[in-house]
């Protein structure tokens, strides 16, 4: 028989969402596979979503965010194999058999990630990502998350045993496992798109002051007892791609929102000048100004 999976969903108040995530499982051709549902506290009608399939497991527990969520459907779950399934989100056809068969094959890694498409609040595709990395993934993780989005990620099961989701972060925590596991053991990736990311307002990673400052101390812990040089220099522009990649965040508020918005545009000038100064000076005297002033003479 196949290596069983145990698909892990941490949801918190999204019960609206929930039937699309647990049936996309169910729609897996993978013939061996376990649903957890872990209630993170929900005081929407999550519970009752979950009656409607009565195969699942499913754990209430009070709120304490997802990295404890996760440890706890990790605790309960009987897969060798581990996947984690946010409830806002999906998989796509024959994601849980593409993954399964990379650690069939490959005995020695410890996880296998793959690509990934995202979508809007209402499910249109808006982006793919499919990163090619084939080798030196610790050091192409401290430069940069190529992951991006935990589903595409099937771990063996004692590779979390390993090195367990960091109870006290409220994000980023899979991005702490997979630094943790990958420098110790070999990972895998490739670019079969496995899962949708669903992109809304209630998403975490659109709070840019708080993940920022998540991520890099999150770099900064993996990267204090870093003897290889190789590796203290991706560590180093890990920290500044990820300053950029916030920033741009930012920048995108400060020239897309409404001209009278001075609060949110204060905000994210403000998080610029603390994280990438350079983009105020193209702010105050670049392209985009000129594109502006352009704009109000009438200019093409």
């Amino acid at each position: 028989m196949l290596p069983l999976v145990s698909v892990i969903i941490c949801t918190y108040n999204h019960a609206k969402y929930l039937p699309v995530a647990i049936n996309s499982v169910l729609k897996q051709d993978y013939p061996n596979i376990e649903i957890v549902v872990v209630d993170d506290g929900s005081t929407d009608d999550t519970s009752n979503v979950v009656k409607q399939f009565p195969s699942i497991k499913y754990h209430y527990k009070q709120n304490q965010g997802l990295a404890k969520g996760r440890n706890t459907g990790i605790e309960i779950s009987s897969g060798e194999y581990l996947l984690f399934l946010d409830a806002d989100d999906w998989l796509l056809e024959n994601a849980i058999a593409t993954n399964a068969a990379y650690l069939n094959n490959n005995k020695e890694i410890a996880f296998v990630s793959g690509g990934h498409i995202s979508v809007n609040a209402i499910g249109e595709t808006t982006s793919i990502q499919q990163n090619k990395v084939e080798e030196n993934h610790f050091e192409k993780l401290l430069e940069f998350n190529y992951i991006g989005m935990h589903a595409t990620v099937m771990y063996r099961k004692w590779a979390l045993d390993f090195y367990p989701f960091a109870p006290d972060l409220r994000g980023c925590d899979d991005y702490d496992s997979y630094l943790g596991v990958a420098a110790k053991y070999p990972i895998m990736h490739h670019t079969h798109l496995l899962a949708a990311y669903r992109k809304h307002d209630e998403n975490m990673s659109g709070d840019a002051h708080y993940m920022v400052n998540t991520v890099l101390n999150i770099l900064h812990k993996h990267a204090k007892n870093l003897t290889d040089p190789i590796l203290i220099a991706a560590a180093k522009r890990g920290e500044e791609n990820w300053k950029g990649y916030y920033a741009n965040k930012e920048w995108k508020v400060l020239t897309e929102s409404g001209f009278f918005e001075w609060s949110k545009k204060l905000k994210a000038l403000n998080f610029i000048r603390k994280t990438k100064p350079i983009l105020i000076k193209s702010y105050l005297y670049g392209n985009y100004r000129r594109k502006v002033i352009k704009h109000f003479l009438g200019l093409k």
